[in-house]
């Protein structure tokens, strides 16, 4: 059981006379309806409690909130009246709940739509770490799936990257998009409440109201910093209902035409020690969804693939891209905690190790074994978990067969487990030589792909799923400009490996057009929400990863 039980109720905008299918007093009164039999012990009221700051609308928005009998932390949206927000709901910003801390953050700018927010002053309050787990609520979030500036919060990627920089803050949730929207950055899980009254679907900078969620969102805090998030429809006639994660129900058929991604590249990877062309060599497939062009391109390098996609990404500034590999992207549970001697234990603690131990030549040289055996050292567990050693290579925590234990890391993710539970042939995480390895091809390919997110110019751009976007079914909600990079394994796509002669290029030609045409049909979204537990997706998102429709 949860240690708190908060609900978030945002942008109710009563007192609007806009005619609409039903009033927002009834939207409200419907949602509270919903919550009450959940038994919450603080509400968070995140903006847009009124259309046009009515003293009237305020007293009606109280008295619809009567039933719940909670605390409230209320802050003020666009349309809201600050003084009457504080008068009728109170002026308080912080409440300490348990182990929990909760901070409201006023981003309201007089006259202006959009948001903004004094970071410094944020940082301010939130003073030093001592470990306590830290809700904010806004109301305009700092990442938004519109590039509209009325959906913006001035300074909000300052804001994005001093989160990051701390342990404490878990989550971040806000208001204004009447929309449901969840991404994890920097560690911390940035949320969107739905309105009670109506929904809005954002492509690029334009709207439009559609049939999406709307009700509350409910926000479970446990003792140890853990947090579920659930979705509370109005009128909701059971608790049980809401166990379901915030996430949109996936592209509907009226939206079909309107992709997820207008470019696909897919990676086949390498861990060759020399330049090298041909046969189970590095290819590259890059497909224009819109003309509907496809482009094969045999890398004799691993830094010659990369130079190659900064340049397509630099040349197609606004599309939103797709980049598969066929490598994993993180490992087993638990090996983040070993490598990140006191930071964050999250798989970008596992990248950077590995990009501190690994040097890839322009040339395809590479010192990946002696990474490998560093970094069996750098997590106490040696020898292994990483074992495959070629014969020549003397060393005492890399053994050339597999270790006798794993000093309790699993030797496949959850997602390999699931496969071999289907009846696929997977290997071990850990093995670097031999059949079915893949762990010199993470080694010397996730190195690569910091590339991609330490550039100058495309860092901003890139996302890694499931890592920074969640397991959402529109990742590239961000809108024009992202790239999302993802483990894709073409196997499990239907892709006949007879269409080239040589299998690489069969798969990734293949892979391309599969999901290029998932994406037109409008059913490639739900490939990014695996069937899983809601502790199973913690655990992916945080450090093992996924492989896309596995």
């Amino acid at each position: 059981m949860p240690t708190v039980r908060v609900v978030q109720i945002s942008d109710t905008h009563l007192g609007s006379t806009r005619e609409t299918a039903m009033r927002p007093e009834d939207g409200l009164e419907a949602t509270v309806r919903g919550i009450v039999p959940l038994r919450p012990d603080v509400l968070l009221l995140t903006g847009d409690i009124t259309d046009g700051g009515q003293p009237e609308a305020y007293r009606d928005a109280a008295a619809l909130l009567q039933p719940l009998q909670v605390p409230v932390l209320a802050v003020a949206g666009n349309h809201d009246d600050p003084d009457l927000v504080r008068s009728f709901f109170g002026g308080e910003s912080e409440l300490y709940v348990d182990v929990w801390r909760i901070l409201t953050v006023d981003t309201y700018v007089p006259g202006e739509i959009h948001g903004a927010v004094d970071v410094p002053a944020l940082l301010r309050r939130l003073g030093p770490e001592i470990g306590q787990p830290t809700l904010i609520a806004l109301h305009h979030p700092p990442i938004s799936p519109s590039s509209n500036p009325w959906f913006q919060l001035t300074d909000g990627a300052e804001l994005v990257a001093a989160l990051a920089e701390r342990s404490d803050v878990k989550l971040v949730v806000g208001g204004h998009l009447h929309d449901v929207f969840r991404m994890v950055c920097g560690g911390v899980t940035y949320a969107c409440a739905p309105s009670t009254w109506y929904s809005l679907d954002h492509v690029g900078d334009a709207w439009k109201p559609d049939d999406g969620p709307t009700g509350a969102l409910r926000i479970d805090l446990f003792p140890d910093g853990r947090f579920e998030l659930g979705l509370v429809p109005r009128a909701l006639p059971s608790p049980d209902v809401t166990t379901q994660l915030v996430r949109p129900a996936g592209r509907r058929a009226e939206d079909a035409a309107q992709r997820l991604f207008d470019r696909y590249v897919m990676l086949h990877w390498t861990a060759a020690s020399k330049a090298t062309r041909g046969d189970d060599t590095l290819w590259r497939a890059t497909l224009d969804a819109r003309g509907g062009d496809l482009e094969i391109m045999n890398h004799p390098t691993r830094a010659h693939a990369i130079d190659a996609i900064i340049e397509l990404l630099l040349d197609v500034p606004g599309d939103r891209v797709f980049l598969g590999i066929d490598i994993p992207l993180g490992f087993p549970e638990g090996f983040a905690t070993r490598l990140s001697q006191g930071s964050a234990a999250n798989w970008r603690a596992v990248w950077a190790a590995i990009a501190d131990e690994v040097v890839d030549s322009a040339t395809n040289e590479n010192n990946r074994f002696h990474a490998a055996d560093r970094l069996n050292v750098r997590a106490g567990t040696s020898p292994g978990p990483f074992w495959g050693a070629p014969l020549d290579f003397v060393s005492a925590s890399l053994p050339v067969g597999r270790p006798s234990t794993f000093f309790g890391l699993m030797e496949q993710r959850l997602v390999e487990r699931r496969l071999a539970a289907r009846g696929h042939q997977v290997g071990s995480a850990w093995q670097m030589v031999g059949r079915g390895s893949t762990a010199s091809e993470a080694l010397l390919g996730i190195p690569a792909l910091r590339r991609l997110s330490d550039h100058p110019t495309l860092g901003r751009r890139i996302r890694v799923w499931p890592f920074d976007t969640g397991c959402d079914p529109e990742p590239s909600r961000l809108g024009a400009g992202t790239v999302v990079v993802a483990q894709v394994a073409p196997e499990l796509f239907d892709v006949d490996v007879d269409a080239h002669s040589l299998r690489e290029v069969a798969l990734v030609s293949g892979a391309c057009t599969h999901l290029s045409d998932l994406d037109r049909a409008g059913t490639l979204g739900p490939l990014f929400v695996p069937d899983i537990t809601v502790d199973e997706m913690r655990t992916i998102e945080r450090e093992e990863g996924w492989i896309l429709g596995a």
